[in-house]
């Protein structure tokens, strides 16, 4: 019995590393910012410091979803690829994000 309960144990934390490993797996995205200008890549999500912008058609890595507290709309933390890794960013409105 003890054998069994182990086994199963082992086959439950084995089953959930699996799913949150695919739940954590990186986007490759694309910018697409109907305005016509670079998207601001900020600090943090809403109203931050801009730290960057990027052109429509720049190739992102979305490495999770946010939302910003004041407006609860979605953004994303990115990276883009440089030097041989992937360079984290700042925050993008989420919109201007293309995933698919």
């Amino acid at each position: 019995m003890k054998i069994t309960l182990s086994v199963l144990f082992l086959f439950v934390v084995t089953a959930f590393a699996g799913f949150r490993a695919n739940a954590q797996q990186k986007l490759i995205c694309t910018v697409e910012d109907p305005t016509g200008t670079r998207l601001n890549v900020r600090e943090y999500p809403g109203s931050g410091r801009i730290v960057g912008k990027q052109r429509n058609g720049t190739i992102v890595r979305l490495e999770f979803w946010t939302k910003d507290p004041s407006s609860a709309k979605a953004w994303g933390k990115i990276s883009v690829y440089r030097g041989g890794r992937y360079v984290p960013l700042g925050y993008a409105f989420g919109e201007y994000i293309n995933c698919d």
